[in-house]
């Protein structure tokens, strides 16, 4: 099977103050077996990067469409 990779941009904020904006490009389905059969699943849209500035872990994720979602189902 050909591997499919999707981009997308994704934003975070560290505990440093530094604003991270990045592009990523995402496997588009990952494929998970479990208990005998095999899925094709959706990958979450964060990955985990080091701070250049401070060097502190830093979750960089796609959090303004989830705010959207949330006001949607409020």
């Amino acid at each position: 099977m050909a591997e499919a990779f999707e981009g997308h941009y994704l934003s975070g904020v560290c505990r440093c103050g530094l604003h991270v904006l990045s592009y990523v490009e995402l496997p588009a389905f990952i494929e998970v077996s479990g208990e005998g059969a095999t899925y094709l699943l959706k990958p979450a849209e964060h990955v985990i990067v080091k701070c250049p500035r401070c060097s502190r872990l830093l979750n960089v994720g796609n959090g303004r469409q989830r705010g959207k979602k949330r006001k949607k189902e409020a």
